[in-house]
Formats: C-alpha cells, sequence, structure tokens
C-alpha cells in the first residue's frame, strides 16, 4: 500500500513539474538578417531599381522573386525551431509589400506576423524592415531616424526604431518596453579606410538614439541589430555591449569575402537588457552554404554572384539570440 501511494505521489510530482514547465513562457527569438536585395518585380518611378527588373541587368523574374521568398521563409522557420521567431529584422528589403507578401504566401497562419518597414533615402530603394509576432508583442510606436552628414549632401539607410510591449499570457500588456534599432550602416565600398568616416557617422547617430532613450529611462531595454558593415571590435558604441564580439574572437563571421570571414552582422544591449539575453548565435546550417572552389572551406549560398544568378539564399548568415522577458 505505502509502495502504491508513493508512487502515486511520484507521478502526480512529474505531472506537476511537466504542467510548470509547460506554462513557462518561450523565450522571445530574435532574429538579424541581410537578404540580398529582396526586390519586388514592379518599376518603380522613385527608386533605382531598374537592375532587378525582369528585363534588368539581373534579369529578375517573378519566379526567381517567389523562390527568394520561399528561402527566407524556410530560414525563418529553421531558426525559429518549434517556436516562430517573436522578432525578424531584415535589411535590404525594397517594399513592406515584400513583407506582407513573404508573410501571407509563404509563412501562413502558423506565423501570425504583422511587419514594419519605412521607406528611406536610399538611391536603390533598400531599406531595414521587420516582422514581429503579434500574439505575443504589442507595438507600440515606431518611426525612422536619419543618418547622415550634418551639411546634408550624403544620406544612408535610416535607422528603424520600434518600441514593443510584452503580451502576458492574461493578453495584458507588460509595463516594460523594449526598443529595438534596426541598422544597416554605410558599406566598405571604395575601400574600409576610404567609407570609414560615413560609418562613423552612423554610429554616431546610434549612440544619440540610445543616449535619449536611456536619458528618460536609464533602465531602458534597448536591443540594436543589424548589418553594421565593420568588424565588431571596429564598430563599439557607447552605452551599448556589442555581444558579438566573442564570435569574432572565434573567428566566426557571417559574411566571406577573399576568403576571410567577418562578422558584419551583429547585436548590441543595454546594461538593462544584457540579462535578460542568451548567447547570440550564427545560423549556418549545410543548406546555407555552398564550397569555396577558390578559397578554403566554405561560403554562404548566395542569390547571385555578381550578374550571375546563383539561386541561393544571401551572401550573409542570420544570427539570433532569445529574451527571457
Amino acid at each position: 500500500m505505502k509502495s502504491t501511494l508513493r508512487t502515486i505521489l511520484a507521478i502526480i510530482c512529474i505531472l506537476w513539474g511537466i504542467r510548470g514547465k509547460a506554462q513557462q513562457p518561450a523565450p522571445i527569438r530574435i532574429v538579424a538578417y541581410n537578404v540580398e536585395n529582396l526586390f519586388d518585380t514592379k518599376n518603380d518611378s522613385l527608386r533605382n531599381d531598374d537592375e532587378f527588373l525582369p528585363d534588368g541587368t539581373y534579369h529578375w523574374t517573378y519566379g526567381r522573386y517567389l523562390t527568394k521568398l520561399s528561402h527566407i521563409a524556410q530560414v525563418i522557420a529553421a531558426i525559429g525551431e518549434w517556436t516562430p521567431p517573436a522578432i525578424i529584422g531584415m535589411v535590404e528589403v525594397e517594399t513592406d509589400s515584400c513583407l506582407i507578401q513573404l508573410q501571407k504566401w509563404h509563412l501562413g497562419k502558423h506565423y501570425p506576423y504583422k511587419s514594419v518597414l519605412i521607406e528611406g533615402p536610399d538611391n536603390r530603394g533598400i531599406d531595414p524592415g521587420l516582422l514581429y509576432d503579434t500574439t505575443r508583442l504589442q507595438l507600440i510606436d515606431f518611426q525612422s531616424i536619419s543618418v547622415g552628414d550634418s551639411d546634408g549632401e550624403w544620406q544612408s539607410r535610416d535607422i528603424l526604431h520600434c518600441s514593443f510591449a510584452k503580451i502576458d499570457t492574461a493578453d495584458t500588456l507588460a509595463s516594460e518596453l523594449l526598443h529595438l534599432l534596426l541598422c544597416h550602416f554605410p558599406s566598405q565600398r571604395g575601400g574600409a579606410a576610404q567609407s570609414a568616416d560615413k560609418r562613423e557617422i552612423a554610429q554616431q547617430v546610434l549612440y544619440r538614439t540610445a543616449d535619449a532613450i536611456l536619458q528618460t529611462d536609464s533602465s531602458a531595454l534597448i536591443l540594436a541589430m543589424g548589418d553594421f558593415n565593420s568588424e565588431p571590435q571596429d564598430n563599439l558604441v557607447p552605452l551599448l555591449h556589442n555581444l558579438m564580439i566573442p564570435l569574432a574572437k572565434a573567428d566566426r563571421g557571417t559574411y566571406k569575402y577573399h576568403g576571410i570571414w567577418s562578422c558584419l552582422d551583429q547585436f548590441y544591449a543595454s546594461d538593462a537588457l544584457l540579462p535578460l539575453l542568451s548567447e547570440p548565435h550564427i545560423f549556418a546550417p549545410e543548406w546555407l552554404l555552398e564550397e569555396d572552389p577558390k578559397y578554403v572551406g566554405s561560403k554562404p549560398f548566395r542569390t547571385y554572384m555578381g550578374p550571375r544568378y546563383n539561386g541561393g539564399y544571401s551572401d550573409h548568415l542570420p544570427i539570433y539570440m532569445d529574451l527571457n522577458w
């Protein structure tokens, strides 16, 4: 009798343990991904998108566009594993319609996303944009932050600032906000040294934005992420911690150029956010890579090699981490 009772109590304890674990909310998985030229196939007279049209240099057909959307959806699903990522920040997106079609046509009802994208001044018309899970996050506000010189003679891609509140289990909103800053800093075109001043301007804009948020709330949760087009140790922003430095020091990277991996895609966190985050990861399954015949090893399986269609995913690898909020 005592043996039976002990068995029953043990089963009850196990069941309560499983129930307790089941009631714990899943971490909020956050993804940053340079998707390499996600253009639609429509001509926009206000954008320099002629190369990415069916009769343009890249012969960007509707079929290739659908393949591109399918590839991005595959990456999102694979990173999410059993739970869809709550935030996917993407750079090099032409229009909000690309994100809407990605969600409706290729992700569907199991991925309850809404999109945010503000068209900025980039000459080619590529912007930062994101998808977020409407069952877990409420978008409170969003705005674009200009990046350029003081004379207004040069402008880069805007920083997208979104403020989110977490939706609790009782469908109530938490009072704490997550400030997400999605960035795509100026490229190294023309040489890293020659273009460094432009990235320094972008760094200053990011710093001033973070400082303004912290002046209002010293314990604000701030996450900056995206493609910063330089190594983490060369792209330090006061008030924010660069979380990718350990991966860069271990020779891990998200982009490969002339046989050398660079960790261009990065996460930055404020002091208050830091203890809530897991370690960042570079998502690099075999199907996102291809053999590098010129140099050693593998490289990202990109969509284009110069003007030649390669049929891959992107020239960058995505990064992700979990927020236990």
